[in-house]
């Protein structure tokens, strides 16, 4: 869509994007999905030109006039961006959803749990472990979790009754 409208006419479009994903599948996705950022000038040729490029549901704005948004707010996205960037970019999880972990710190230390995967950056992840009998989701800090030594096991199916008389099928 924003090659398109570069293509078009004399747009300037800005699509910011972010790393984001696993470590092993690190993958870059828009920072505000469904937005792009255009630089035009403000008339109705301009957005109707816009608008009739395929992709495009609407033109953000009230009263029928696009919205403009100040040039400082756009160097300000790119240069949180840039800074996201240089951290390793958003929310990238060292573990794969359905990957066996083990929670090292916190209440539920030592307990295997499975991934589910995380809300959103900087938050609490959550897993799936056994407890009380059943399966439960929970939240833990992304920091408590290790990888899991090996998979939760099954426990072995019983072979006696007890006293060794053995269970007949």
């Amino acid at each position: 869509m924003a090659a398109a409208l570069t293509r078009q006419q004399d747009f300037s479009a800005y699509l910011p994007t972010i790393l984001e994903g696993t470590r092993e599948c690190p993958r870059r996705a828009p920072l505000f999905p469904g937005y792009l950022f255009i630089c035009s000038p403000p008339t109705a040729r301009a957005i109707k030109t816009i608008q009739s490029t395929a992709g495009v549901w609407r033109v953000l704005g009230s009263e029928g006039a696009p919205q403009a948004i100040p040039a400082e707010v756009i160097h300000g996205i790119r240069a949180n961006v840039t800074r996201v960037e240089a951290q390793g970019g958003l929310g990238v999880q060292p573990f794969d959803p359905g990957q066996a972990v083990r929670v090292a710190a916190g209440p539920l230390h030592g307990l295997d749990a499975i991934f589910l995967g995380q809300r959103s950056p900087g938050e609490r992840v959550r897993i799936l472990i056994e407890f009380l009998g059943a399966q439960r989701e929970a939240e833990v800090p992304l920091e408590t979790l290790e990888r899991a030594r090996a998979a939760p096991q099954e426990p072995r199916p019983r072979r006696s009754r007890g006293r060794g008389r053995p269970i007949h099928a």
